[in-house]
This record gives structure tokens, sequence and C-alpha cells, in this order.
């Protein structure tokens, strides 16, 4: 359970939907879970998504995306690696989700395969239907970014 200042935050997003169990819920993780990243208590986290993994009717694919995008922030090699694990999990189980596809060629980047980072990406925006919309827009820039020249 949270306790001090983010129960008291997970507290006000749930008083303005007061009737949603989901929203409560989803908050009250999403705070848990940026906590733990910003202390770094990196086992703590990796116990919590694999307890959300284990719910039944858990979106799989957005905790994978979630949780890499947490383990991203590590420093520990072991947590980096399933950072690229999770996102790999994420987008494979949704690749229509753009941001499991913008997380996973983020991932995909940083272990240097930029040629695959950008398929993941060009497929991405393939897909989006509204170019102008936001999602577009960064999935975009991330493919612009890769594809400038490397600075010397």
């Amino acid at each position: 359970m949270l306790d001090g200042p983010l129960r008291r935050a997970a507290e006000f997003q749930r008083d303005l939907e007061p009737d949603s169990a989901l929203l409560r819920e989803f908050q009250e993780e999403s705070f848990r879970n940026g906590y733990l990243a910003q202390t770094g208590r990196w086992a703590e986290l990796k116990q919590a998504v694999e307890a959300r993994l284990a719910k039944p009717g858990a979106n799989r694919a957005r905790i994978y995306t979630s949780a890499s995008n947490d383990f991203q922030r590590a420093e520990e090699t072991e947590y980096r690696l399933l950072a690229r694990e999770y996102a790999q999990r994420g987008y494979e189980l949704d690749p229509s989700d753009p941001f499991a596809a913008m997380t996973y060629a983020r991932s995909l980047e940083q272990d240097g395969r930029k040629a695959e980072s950008m398929a993941v990406l060009e497929r991405a925006l393939a897909d989006i239907t509204d170019p102008e919309s936001g999602i577009a827009n960064v999935l975009a820039t991330q493919l612009a970014n890769l594809k400038k020249p490397a600075a010397d």
C-alpha cells in the first residue's frame, strides 16, 4: 500500500472518478511503480510487475511496456536487460500499440540495432490513422532522430 504523499495523490485521482475501481487500481499501481523506480528499488518493482501480470484480465502488453520504461532507468545490467526483454514482450503481444512500438524501438536502438528500430517505427507510423496526432509526431521525431548521421 502507498503512504504519505503518494497515497494522497492516488486518493486525489481516485476521487475524480469515485465509482471507478479500475482507475483506483491503475493509479495506485502507477504511483507505486514510479516510486519504486525513482528510488531504485528494482527487486520490489520486479515483484510488483509480476504480481500485476498474474492478475486475471491483465493487459500484459501494456504492463510489459510500462515496466520496460521503468527499468530503463536502472544502472544494474540485470535490470537493463529486463527492460529490453519487457519491451520486446510488450511489442510482440500488441504490435499495434504505438507506445509498445516506441518503447521496443528505443530498446533496439540502445542495443545497437538501429535498422530494426527504424523498421519498428516505420510500421507503427504506417498504422496510425491520424498522422497529425501527438503520438504520430513523437514516433516521427524518434524515427527522424535515428536517421540523422551520427556526430563524430
